[in-house]
């Protein structure tokens, strides 16, 4: 379940003097079984503690197991001007920017804010599957436990790197046929300090895949796009990709405000690239494809990535109609990705692809004859070593610093009208 926010039969009006407001902890079961039961003493604590930093909502509060109910009160008149659902993500994004910390660990939670008049659940949480804490499966629970352990210690360390300012972005070329000259757009990258690197060349994939397993990598996509618009408005002669998680096309308050600043500035969207990346199933296909369109008609390009390898499938790749289709490295180098993938399946490979999108990127070019070889077999576009590793500081920038990766949750600051 994705941090979302919903409202009553009224709409995103103003909540009347009985609405509540209803708080759902979606991985409340997870934790309690990866951290045991002593988990929800600290949540309940520390969420409470939060709260008190929110106007608008009654001393009173009453949280059962996941849910956590609030009624609003008079103070609501304070923030009648942002409206009900901006005022839902003001709460998510304060209870959720820190971790909840227990018995020195950092546990992230992921909410759904909503306002209701008679304390009914959304269908979204009605139909939702119970969490299995009784199965008898005691290896497997005890697997799973393990599993979210490490996945939330990895996820954690992430973003408090990214609390702390001390990750960047790396700026890779994807080029034409004729290579360096040819810049069709630079792909941005989050990258960490390395043990024996320089500044900004670790990958952070691992806490990445680990929030995408957690559910939890959206709030990490809209912080880089919007680090990124900031990149664009200041660098008016370049095009920037930006990694999306198929995870995170859903929509929601964030999404729409989004479309609102691209729509006022055509010149930022018409050089933005959103790279769509499949490493998990996406489990709203249609309101997926309803978002990318809408962002292709605010002006921007769609680009799948990593075609042939993950969750990606032919269906959604038709539909999507993206402008760039870019062919997962693997089918360059099977021997490196342990495939079977040979030059005519290759061909044949980007031949399809073809038919996908007007642009094809072959992925991982490392050598002349890479490059050679995907001229051979139709590739239009090129990304790899070959033209550019990863820069901090690509030559459009050498007159500014390092572009330092965004805070964790951005949702503040564009739930409060801000660009």
């Amino acid at each position: 379940m994705k941090n979302a926010i919903h409202m009553g039969d009224d709409g995103p009006e103003s909540p009347g003097p009985r609405d509540v407001l209803l708080l759902h902890i979606s991985n409340f079961y997870a934790v309690i079984e990866a951290f045991g039961v002593l988990a929800y003493q600290s949540i309940q604590t520390q969420l409470r503690d939060r709260l008190q930093k929110l106007p608008g909502l009654g001393p009173d509060w009453l949280q059962a197991g996941p849910d956590v109910f609030l009624e609003l009160r008079e103070g609501w008149s304070q923030l009648a001007s942002l409206g009900a659902e901006r005022y839902c993500r003001l709460v998510a994004a304060t209870l959720s920017d820190a971790p909840i910390l227990h018995e020195n660990r950092a546990v992230l939670l992921r909410l759904e804010v909503w306002l209701t008049s008679d304390g009914a659940a959304p269908p979204s949480l009605r139909d939702a599957m119970h969490f299995d804490l009784t199965s008898a499966d005691t290896e497997a629970r005890d697997r799973r436990a393990q599993r979210y352990r490490h996945d939330m210690a990895a996820a954690s360390a992430l973003v408090a790197r990214l609390r702390a300012g001390d990750l960047v972005f790396a700026f890779q070329p994807v080029v034409g046929l004729s290579g360096e000259r040819d810049v069709l757009y630079w792909e941005s990258l989050l990258r960490a300090p390395g043990d024996h690197e320089p500044l900004g060349q670790g990958s952070c994939e691992g806490g990445i895949v680990a929030l995408e397993r957690l559910g939890m990598v959206d709030r990490l996509d809209f912080g880089v796009i919007d680090s990124l618009l900031g990149v664009l408005q200041r660098h008016p002669g370049i095009t920037l990709g930006c990694n999306v998680s198929a995870q995170s096309l859903y929509p929601c308050l964030w999404w729409r405000s989004l479309l609102g600043l691209l729509q006022d500035q055509p010149a930022v969207a018409s050089r933005l690239v959103i790279e769509v990346t499949e490493t998990s199933a996406i489990s709203q296909d249609e309101a997926a494809l309803a978002l990318l369109s809408s962002l292709r008609r605010a002006g921007c390009r769609i680009a799948l990535d990593d075609m042939g390898a993950g969750y990606s499938t032919l269906d959604f790749a038709v539909r999507a109609e993206p402008d760039f289709v870019k062919v997962d490295k693997a089918y360059l180098h099977p021997s490196l990705a342990g495939t079977r993938h040979t030059p005519q399946l290759l061909r044949k490979f980007v031949q399809l692809c073809a038919e996908l999108a007007p642009h094809v990127i072959l992925e991982g070019v490392e050598t002349r004859q890479d490059q050679a070889l995907a001229a051979e077999v139709g590739a239009g576009g090129l990304q790899g070593h070959l033209f550019g590793i990863p820069q901090t500081l690509p030559p459009w920038a050498v007159t500014e610093q390092q572009v330092r990766a965004p805070a964790p949750w951005p949702q503040a600051r564009r739930t409060a009208g801000g660009p």
